[in-house]
């Protein structure tokens, strides 16, 4: 499983420069306690067996999973090479020289001298009309460059549609396909087209399963709640179990010590055939949790 520490945007819409004195004193008061939060779930997650850690620039979070990660080897705990640590590249970001500018700063916050697998956070592109779509293939290059260095190991994309992997392969025929596609996956949400196009060309799929702010009709819905009983597990378990058996790549969200445990203890069990097809239904419902990505317009090259 992978461990994804994300944390709270401070005073959402406003800028730094138009904050109060009194918000400027709370963020800083939210970052303490949310660092100081972060640090020990990073460690509880590590001591219980998950190796995988997700973090991003856009989740400020880098500098403190670092922290932890250098804690826990120094402690013996575990070593760099059992670690698997994934970054994205702020979808803000779009001039060369800063988005190498972050990667610098990504490994030096995280305190490694390679970042396992180095993603771009979405397709949005910042480029006109004729050329949208550009900035982004540009950033695909530029972490490529990296991998070459050997400073990341693998290069991924997170919310591609079929559309802008098309493009990509056709811009970038020297480079290889993205070795990951991150996107929102439940049985409530399924996206047929960019899974079976994934699983064609080799791209391996990673679904963030949005536990932490799953709807109240995915959580009392009847099919998964009576599965969840017959297994004796939690409706979370059940999704990620699904998610497992459907192929992919597992993303839970917990910063509690109780979630993290429970989120890793879905390897005692399976779902049957028919609890499966049951499961894939709910994909007539069509919740989702996160923005849609997919319809981010790209230009032919």
């Amino acid at each position: 499983c992978t461990f994804m520490m994300s944390r709270v945007m401070r005073s959402i819409g406003k800028k730094e420069e138009d904050k109060s004195d009194e918000e400027k004193e709370q963020d800083k008061v939210v970052d303490k306690q949310e660092e100081e939060d972060i640090a020990k779930a990073v460690v509880v997650a590590v001591q219980n067996g998950y190796r995988y850690i997700d973090t991003a620039q856009a989740y400020r979070t880098e500098h403190v999973i670092g922290n932890a990660l250098k804690q826990l080897l120094a402690s013996a705990t575990v070593s760099r090479a059992e670690m698997y640590i994934k970054s994205k590249v702020s979808r803000s970001l779009h001039r060369p020289e800063d988005i190498r500018q972050s990667v610098e700063k990504s490994l030096k916050d995280l305190q490694c001298d390679y970042i396992d697998l180095m993603l771009i956070h979405s397709p949005h592109s910042h480029c006109e009309q004729g050329k949208r779509g550009q900035d982004v293939i540009e950033k695909y290059k530029i972490l490529h460059e990296y991998k070459k260095a050997g400073k990341i190991k693998s290069v991924g994309v997170t919310d591609f549609a079929v559309k802008h992997l098309e493009i990509l392969e056709k811009a970038c025929p020297d480079l290889p396909l993205p070795a990951v596609n991150q996107i929102e996956c439940t049985p409530f949400v399924q996206e047929t087209d960019i899974i079976d196009y994934c699983n064609k060309k080799g791209i391996l799929l990673e679904g963030v399963c949005p536990i932490e702010h799953a709807k109240e009709q995915m959580q009392s819905n009847d099919v998964l709640t009576a599965t969840a009983a017959k297994y004796k597990k939690t409706w979370p378990q059940i999704m990620l179990r699904w998610l497992m058996q459907r192929g992919f790549i597992l993303m839970p969200i917990s910063i509690t010590p109780k979630g993290i445990i429970e989120n890793g203890d879905i390897f005692d069990f399976k779902l049957t055939e028919e609890d499966m097809a049951k499961l894939n239904e709910l994909k007539k419902h069509n919740i989702r949790v996160f923005w849609n990505p997919f319809n981010e317009p790209w230009d032919e090259i």
